[in-house]
This record gives C-alpha cells, sequence and structure tokens, in this order.
C-alpha cells in the first residue's frame, strides 16, 4: 500500500508577517501621536509641579536638574534692603506671595540669581535672621527656582515658583505654602 500523500497546509507566514509589520507601523503612529500632541517633550506644568530633585509624593522625582534660561528681569526693582544685601542693582525675575510670607528672585547685570525670603505681611520692614533671609546660593531649575540656605553640614532649601513656596529643613519636613491670589 503507498504512502498517503501530505495534506497540503496553507501558507501563512508570509500573511502573517505582513499583518505584524502593519499593526506594529500603526501602534507606532499612534505613539508619536499621543508622545507629541501636548507639544513636545515639556514637562506638563498645569498641576502644581516639582521644582527640585525631591519635592515628595505625587511629584516628579529623580528627574535631572535642567536649568531653564531665565526669564527677562521685569522693571520692578527688588527691595532696597535686597540691593543692600547684595551690594548692587537687582531686577525682580519673579514675586510670590502667599499667606504667610513672601519671595523675591532678583538677578543682578551678570545674571548672578538672590533670594529674599520674608515671613510676615507686605511692606515689613526686612530684618536678616527676624522676618527676612537673603540667599546667594539660587539656580533656575525646570519649574521655578532653588534656593539653598547651608549651615554646616544641615541644608534648608527654599522652591519656589508662581505657584507656591516650599521649604525643606535638613531633617526633611517639607511645608507648602500655596501662592496667594491676587
Amino acid at each position: 500500500m503507498p504512502a498517503p500523500e501530505p495534506t497540503p497546509r496553507p501558507r501563512v507566514v508570509g500573511p502573517l508577517l505582513v499583518a505584524l509589520m502593519f499593526l506594529a507601523v500603526i501602534g507606532a503612529s499612534v505613539g508619536f501621536v499621543l508622545g507629541t500632541r501636548d507639544g513636545g517633550d515639556s514637562p506638563d506644568t498645569s498641576n502644581s509641579a516639582d521644582i527640585s530633585n525631591d519635592t515628595g509624593a505625587g511629584r516628579h522625582t529623580d528627574e535631572p536638574f535642567t536649568p531653564s534660561p531665565l526669564p527677562s528681569p521685569s522693571s520692578t526693582a527688588c527691595p532696597v534692603h535686597t540691593q543692600q544685601q547684595a551690594g548692587k542693582e537687582l531686577t525682580q525675575v519673579l514675586y510670590v506671595r502667599t499667606d504667610r510670607s513672601e519671595v523675591w528672585i532678583c538677578v543682578d547685570a551678570d545674571e548672578a540669581l538672590y533670594y529674599q525670603g520674608h515671613s510676615g505681611q507686605p511692606g515689613e520692614e526686612l530684618i536678616d535672621g527676624t522676618n527676612a533671609i537673603f540667599l546667594t546660593d539660587v539656580e533656575p531649575t525646570q519649574f521655578g527656582y532653588r534656593a539653598r540656605n547651608t549651615s554646616g553640614a544641615s541644608v534648608t532649601e527654599y522652591l519656589v515658583s508662581s505657584r507656591e513656596l516650599i521649604i525643606q529643613t535638613p531633617n526633611g519636613t517639607r511645608s507648602t505654602e500655596p501662592a496667594a491670589d491676587s
């Protein structure tokens, strides 16, 4: 008895590969469109966003420091007290008022940044060590500015944006002061 002839199998490998490639192109296209529909790689700053490398739960963490270009200074001078501390003329880059504090980020002609913090009501006299702090360790971040007050091995960070002031103490406690409505 002769051996039965094998049943011919339909060739599906070619059409299967074409279908997989087609799906890959569609998936890549959809991913590209969704990834670029907010205008590119810029972070979403519609919510209160991280302005440091470590600002707590619900925020971006471990992002590399990315200096942003300084905004054009306003024509508003920084407080006289701040200019005296710096020993030069300063122009305001950012002013933020909260329910408990006010903060100025100032810049000099060489684009060096300065932080002037004041706890209290606007218009009060600024007195360093009592109700005011002047810092020169200031840098722009992707979401605002970071100022550091270093005392020995202890560092207090002041993170400020147009939306909030975050104060992080050396022991890890953090207070967040939302910007007051203007």
